[in-house]
């Protein structure tokens, strides 16, 4: 039985969510194993260590990624450059990284675990090639069972060594046996021929596309990893763990539900842009508005619901000790909340080919909220990195709106109405919240579970009573 194009897409999207969402479900699952297994401290210095070697390793997987999904054909020639490339560059960055943090920064006790934090660069690189074929080729299912054996294995293992007393080894550890194992799995079983090759203008071609793009893409992660730096050394690693275990019970959701709607956002829009039909730019700037109405739609009531129970969920769920921690979770997840406006201007900015857009402004505003928390910290202890992310969002959220509008045949009132009615729809959401907790106070696991069926049937009643079209729309979204 032929099985048809939009069931294939269907199939290929759910595939893509389970791969995203296992890993968030394993995700979530290490960090409360971590959070009881681990002071304060020792969760600092895993994650300090680990910031370092993801920050430039999101940095390369995100120039190939943005400059490759787009490209019309890739050639073995081409695979073997961006392997090769990535690989020597990413090992030699490994060992000058190293040398330069073990004698200036870390203690000596410190250098061997960052030795093997550093491991993640080049075992990240190896992959990366087969990562985009199997993206472009829409094999999700491949990709997302791999990932996820990867990330199993990788939790046993770093759960085990925290175990036993190794503290930040743990954490340590989960990263590079998850990175060791995806890699391996997907080398063994999608064989690529990757000869040895160095092809100059491909490198240059793919980085003047790839690195705007991928400075734009890290710039959030960027400002994550430049705060957990300006904490450890303004506030000690204690303070790092604090602001780690706030912002990942945030990010961890967030960044699974941004990543999947990215990962199907990208090809989708390039697609739409390479269309020849004469009402193209006109039919990918309403492809954009309904996109990003529905990522609105899905996502932000998780954050704004988790903004108002997350300071009970950690007082019912997690030990005291993280207890300076809970006050950030409100303004973190609204936050993340309103990041969903903007989800697909990444993907919009790759298919249009100008990912050099706001760049500068980007690149400041990051400069600004490191140095923020530099001189202010003394003064606002934690919170000072929660006014550097919101002082950072008040500003690049008018620059990117102006971007979007820009690029796309729609003003900035159109694109303010289409988000009108998820922020209604949030709105009523956050008041029956507000109003249930004002009478009946969170204090076990059975209030919290009762207020979110109550939140969600509450949304959901009012995104139905705003927008009787949803579902359908929904539905000829993720068709596309």
């Amino acid at each position: 039985m032929q099985v048809s194009p939009a069931r294939q897409r269907m199939a290929r999207l759910a595939w893509l969510f389970i791969e995203k969402f296992g890993l968030i479900f394993l995700s979530i699952f290490s960090f409360f194993a971590f959070a009881l297994l681990l002071t304060p401290n020792e969760l600092g210095l895993a994650v300090l260590l680990l910031a370092i070697a993801e920050l430039f390793s999101f940095f390369f997987s995100s120039t190939i990624d943005n400059s490759m999904i787009g490209m019309k054909k890739i050639s073995k020639s081409d695979d073997g450059t961006v392997f090769w490339t990535g690989l020597i560059s990413t090992s030699i960055l490994a060992c000058v990284l190293w040398v330069l943090l073990s004698t200036f920064y870390f203690q000596e006790a410190e250098s061997s675990i960052l030795m093997v934090a550093l491991l993640f660069l080049p075992l990240q690189s190896l992959s990366r090639i087969h990562i985009i074929h199997l993206r472009r080729a829409g094999e999700f299912k491949s990709l997302a069972q791999r990932t996820l054996l990867g990330k199993l294995l990788g939790l046993c293992c770093g759960i085990y060594v925290a175990y036993i007393g190794y503290g930040a080894w743990g954490l340590v550890t989960q990263a590079i046996v998850m990175s060791f194992t995806s890699a391996s799995l997907l080398m063994l079983t999608c064989r690529r021929s990757v000869p040895f090759t160095f092809d100059i203008d491909l490198i240059k071609d793919l980085s003047l596309v790839g690195v705007p793009a991928a400075v734009k893409s890290i710039s959030s992660n960027f400002v994550e990893k430049g705060l957990i730096f300006a904490l450890d050394i303004t506030l000690g690693s204690a303070a790092v763990g604090f602001f780690n275990f706030a912002n990942r019970l945030v990010q961890l959701p967030k960044k699974a539900i941004h990543s999947a709607l990215m990962t199907y956002g990208h090809p989708v829009f390039s697609r739409k842009a390479k269309s020849e039909s004469p009402d193209a730019e006109k039919l990918l700037s309403n492809f954009f508005l309904d996109a990003t109405q529905i990522a609105v739609y899905l996502a932000a009531p998780i954050f704004i619901g988790f903004a108002i129970i997350g300071e009970a969920l950690v007082g019912v769920i997690f030990p005291e000790r993280w207890a300076a921690a809970a006050s950030l979770i409100l303004p973190i997840s609204v936050m993340a909340a309103i990041s969903f406006s903007l989800t697909f201007l990444p993907s919009i900015l790759v298919a249009k080919k100008v990912t050099k857009k706001a760049l500068i402004p980007e690149i400041i505003t990051t400069i600004m909220a490191i140095l923020f928390v530099f001189m202010t910290s003394e003064h606002y202890g934690l919170m000072s990195a929660v006014w550097a992310l919101i002082i950072k969002l008040a500003i690049m959220l008018p620059i990117n709106t102006q971007v979007i509008t820009s690029i796309c045949v729609f003003s900035v009132k159109r694109y303010l109405l289409v988000l009108l009615k998820p922020v209604l729809a949030c709105g009523v959401l956050c008041g029956s919240l507000l109003a249930y907790i004002t009478y009946l106070p969170l204090q076990d696991v059975i209030d919290i579970t009762l207020i979110v069926n109550i939140g969600g049937f509450v949304y959901l009643g009012s995104v139905l009573a705003l927008d009787p079209t949803i579902i359908k729309r929904i539905r000829r979204f993720v068709s596309e």
